[in-house]
C-alpha cells in the first residue's frame, strides 16, 4: 500500500473514531481533518475538480428541510398533541411509553430525530417530575425506547434521516420505491419495539397512586391550556409539504422540490420577513459537520480502497451470505462510528454489490444496517448524546438521586432494539430472494 494511501487512511480513522469518543468537539475534529485530507489531496488530483465532486445537493436539501421543520414548529401543533397525550394517557405509565413513543415516530418521520427529541423530551421530563415512585428502571425502557424508535422513523421515510436524503438525492432509489421497500420494515421494527418496551415495563409495573396520576395530567394540561395553534403558519406548511410530498412520488430532484417549497413557504407567510429570522437563526453546525465529512470520505475515495472492499465481497458467491455478510459489517461499523460517516463511506461498495440482487433490495438492506447500526449504542448516533444532555439539564431526580440517561443504561436496551431492526432486515432478505 503506497505511503500517500496509508496516510488519508489513517488521517480519516482518526477523525471518525476522535469524534465519536470526543462528542463535544465532533465539529472541530471533523474540520481540521477536512483541512489536512484538502492538502493531501491538492498533491495529486486537481482540488477544484475533487470538491465538484462533493454531494453538496445533500447540504442544500438539510438546509431547506431543516428550515421548512422551523415552520412546523412554531406553529405549536406538537404542544398541543403532547397536551392531548396527556389527557390521552391519564398518568398511566404504559401508556405514557407507547404514546410518547408514537409520536416520536410521527415527529422524527416528517423532520429529524434530532429535532423531534430536542421538541419533546424537555416536555416529557417535565410531566415525569409530578409522578411520585418512578424509577430508574421505568426511565431507562422509556428513554432507550424513544430513542430507538426515534432512529427507525428517520429510517421510515426519504426524508427522515441523512442516510436516505444521502441516498435519494444521489438517485440511487427514487422516494416511492423507498416507501414500497424500507418504510413497512421500519415500521414493523417500530411497532415490535414499543410492544417491547411495554411487555419489559409491565413484567414489573410500578404502582403509581390515582391522586399522582391525576395530579401529572392536571399540570400538563395547565402548562398548556394557553397554547393556541398559529394556523397562519401550520395551515400554508401542511400545503406546501403535501404538494413537496406529490412531487417526490412523482420522481421530481428531492433538492429542488424542497428549496422551491421552502421558497413558496417564506412568500406566503408574512412575504419572506418571517422566514428570513429563520434563516439566519439556522445552526451551520450541521452543515460544517457534513461538508467536512464528505471531503473525508471523498479522500479515502480517491485512494480506491472502497471499490476494493466491494470487489472481494463479490467474492462470496452466495447472494444470501453476500447480503447478510454486508448488512451485519455496515450495522457493526455503524455502531462504532455513526451513521453519517457509514453512510458516505459504505456507498461506493453498495454500487459494487447491488448489481447481484432485486433493484432496490441492496439500498433498502444498506438502509435498515445503518438504521441498526445508529441504534447499537448510544454515541452512534447524535440523537444519543443529545438525550444525555437533555436529562442533565433538566435535573430529573429520581429515588433521590440525579438520573442521567448514560451510556451504561442504553447499552443492553440498544444491543436489543439493534438485533429487532437486524432481524426485520433479515425477514426483508428472505422476502425479496
Amino acid at each position: 500500500m503506497e505511503t500517500y494511501t496509508i496516510l488519508i487512511i489513517s488521517n480519516a480513522l482518526f477523525a471518525i473514531v476522535l469524534q465519536v469518543l470526543i462528542p463535544r468537539r465532533r465539529h472541530t475534529i471533523l474540520l481540521v481533518c477536512a483541512s489536512i485530507a484538502l492538502v493531501m489531496i491538492n498533491q495529486t488530483v486537481d482540488l477544484t475538480s475533487f470538491l465538484g465532486t462533493l454531494p453538496f445537493d445533500v447540504v442544500l436539501l438539510l438546509f431547506g428541510l431543516t428550515v421548512f421543520g422551523e415552520f412546523i414548529f412554531d406553529s405549536n401543533i406538537f404542544d398541543w398533541l403532547l397536551k392531548q397525550i396527556a389527557i390521552l394517557c391519564k398518568g398511566k405509565l404504559h401508556l405514557i411509553i407507547i404514546m410518547f413513543n408514537i409520536i416520536i415516530f410521527l415527529v422524527s418521520s416528517i423532520l429529524n430525530n434530532y429535532q423531534a427529541l430536542l421538541l419533546m423530551i424537555p416536555p416529557l421530563i417535565s410531566l415525569l417530575k409530578l409522578i411520585n415512585g418512578l424509577n430508574q428502571r421505568y426511565l431507562v425502557i422509556l428513554f432507550s425506547s424513544v430513542l430507538i424508535i426515534s432512529n427507525l422513523a428517520g429510517c421510515s421515510t426519504p426524508i427522515g434521516d441523512f442516510p436516505a436524503l444521502f441516498l435519494l438525492s444521489k438517485g440511487e432509489i427514487s422516494f416511492a420505491s423507498y416507501f414500497a421497500n424500507t418504510t413497512p420494515f421500519a415500521v414493523l421494527a417500530a411497532i415490535v419495539i414499543i410492544i417491547s418496551a411495554t411487555t419489559f415495563y409491565n413484567l414489573k409495573p410500578i404502582d403509581i397512586s390515582p391522586e399522582s396520576e391525576k395530579l401529572s395530567v392536571a399540570y400538563t394540561v395547565k402548562i398548556y391550556r394557553n397554547i393556541q395553534i398559529h394556523w397562519v403558519l401550520l395551515i400554508p406548511s401542511t400545503v406546501v409539504f403535501s404538494l413537496m410530498f406529490i412531487c417526490w412520488l412523482k420522481g421530481f430532484n428531492p433538492t429542488i422540490v424542497s428549496l422551491i417549497g421552502l421558497s413558496i413557504l417564506a412568500l406566503i407567510v408574512g412575504l419572506g420577513k418571517y422566514s428570513e429570522r429563520k434563516i439566519t437563526n439556522v445552526d451551520a453546525s450541521v452543515f460544517i459537520y457534513f461538508i467536512s465529512l464528505f471531503i473525508i470520505i471523498a479522500s479515502i475515495q480517491q485512494t480506491g480502497i472502497l471499490e476494493r472492499i466491494g470487489e472481494f465481497l463479490q467474492l462470496i458467491r452466495n447472494p444470501l451470505a453476500l447480503i447478510l455478510v454486508f448488512s451485519l459489517t455496515v450495522m457493526l461499523i455503524t455502531g462504532f462510528v455513526s451513521a453519517g460517516p457509514s453512510t458516505v463511506a459504505f456507498f461506493p461498495i453498495v454500487k459494487v454489490i447491488q448489481d447481484s440482487f432485486p433493484e432496490n433490495m441492496a439500498i433498502t438492506c444498506f438502509c435498515l444496517s445503518i438504521c441498526a447500526g445508529s441504534s447499537l449504542f448510544l454515541t452512534a448516533a447524535t440523537a444519543g448524546p443529545l438525550l444525555t444532555r437533555l436529562t442533565e439539564k433538566e435535573k430529573l431526580t429520581i429515588e433521590k438521586e440525579e438520573f442521567i440517561f448514560s451510556f451504561k443504561y442504553y447499552l443492553m436496551p440498544g444491543v436489543i432494539g439493534a438485533i429487532v431492526i437486524f432481524f426485520s432486515n433479515i425477514l426483508y432478505i428472505f422476502f425479496k430472494i
